[in-house]
């Protein structure tokens, strides 16, 4: 990614009362895996009963409406913010505004070598990145020590309460993905 021009967004006020903040940034297609972090979330605020999923983009309406209803039938809805499309320059508020960020791709042909930039945004922010277990995010994640490959919506839950509840874990992983950017993807 172009740090220069990342650390040179505006910083919007965007604060949240909660204790954990997940963010999903980017488009809401099918194969993205949102429904594996919303079904998550119950799990999560099990044991972080002040959690918010922040989903941040759009997509067809039909897949938004699925994820609403989603929502509801987990009785998660006060718990999820559906944020709609924002101005790329504005993403460097929500990423800071984060606990972690997550990708949920399913592993599926299309997805399996899938690298998408969000992954590089997040470290580019410090923010801790959680991944599905596909080969090249597992890579980059492992080889630059900066979030968490997991396979399964169970496992995405386990991930957060694991990152919630250790705050230099978080820090080390954030720092990490920001020296790999600065380093090795800049």
């Amino acid at each position: 990614p172009d740090l220069e021009r990342l650390d040179q967004m505006p910083l919007a006020n965007i604060e949240y009362d909660e204790d954990i903040v997940i963010s999903y940034i980017g488009g809401f297609t099918p194969q993205r895996g949102i429904e594996r972090i919303i079904e998550s979330i119950p799990t999560v605020i099990e044991r972080f009963p002040n959690t918010k999923l922040v989903l941040v983009g759009n997509g067809v309406d039909n897949y938004v409406r699925s994820l609403r209803s989603l929502c509801d039938d987990l009785n998660i809805s006060g718990h999820v913010g559906f944020e709609g499309w924002v101005d790329f320059e504005q993403i460097r508020s929500y990423y800071e505004s984060s606990t972690v960020t997550v990708i949920p791709y399913y592993n599926r042909e299309a997805s399996k070598y899938a690298l998408p930039n969000k992954i590089f945004q997040a470290m580019a922010f410090k923010t801790p990145v959680i991944v599905s277990n596909l080969p090249t995010m597992k890579k980059i994640v492992d080889d630059t020590k900066s979030g968490i490959a997991v396979d399964e919506t169970e496992s995405f839950a386990e991930a957060v309460i694991e990152l919630g509840k250790d705050g230099n874990r978080r820090e080390n992983l954030g720092n990490a993905g920001r020296k790999a950017v600065e380093d090795e993807y800049n």
